[in-house]
């Protein structure tokens, strides 16, 4: 996340709580997505540009169409009258991650030397559900350096079954 994080917060606070309220997570999920994406597409939005505030609002609808309902256009009036445009990108972030664990879906993003097959990487998503109690989204990472096995991360966690981790740790071992 950016130096908007703090900034973001309230933000992405208040956009869940409306959507959790309205039943409509996964619309703002999308509108937000979208937002973001068209922020870093294009210069439009920045800040440091001359567009007056209507004309951007007016890009974004243009740009939106049909991906947005009036209460999402009077978010992107809000934070353009309070200049906060710039921290889309960071309340997409937090929104997503608010929307996770409403759902109780974490992410593991598992790296491994070579990139592993849908099968293997469908079992460790088993495994990884059955013991975090969570919905699991995988990201595979290759990472030739680990030599074999694995390193999984989930939740803060770290599971480190690599074999380049076992070598570290036995010389560790040796030294001390």
């Amino acid at each position: 996340m950016s130096e908007y994080a703090t900034v973001a917060r309230p933000y992405a606070r208040a956009a869940f709580s409306y959507a959790t309220e309205h039943q409509c997570l996964d619309n703002w999920l999308n509108f937000l997505s979208l937002l973001s994406l068209v922020k870093k597409s294009s210069d439009i939005l920045s800040s440091a540009n001359c567009f007056s505030n209507e004309y951007k609002l007016n890009f974004v609808k243009t740009v939106l169409q049909g991906y947005y309902d009036e209460k999402q256009i009077n978010f992107i009036r809000l934070l353009m009258e309070n200049s906060r445009l710039e921290a889309v990108d960071d309340i997409f972030e937090l929104y997503s991650s608010m929307y996770e664990d409403y759902h109780n879906i974490a992410e593991a993003e598992v790296i491994s030397a070579h990139k592993l097959t849908s099968e293997n990487l469908e079992k460790i998503r088993k495994k990884l559900e059955s013991r975090y109690s969570k919905k699991i989204k995988i990201n595979n990472q290759v990472d030739p350096s680990i030599i074999g096995g694995l390193i999984i991360k989930v939740d803060n966690r770290v599971i480190d079954a690599s074999i380049s981790g076992k070598l570290e740790k036995l010389s560790h071992s040796l030294v001390s």
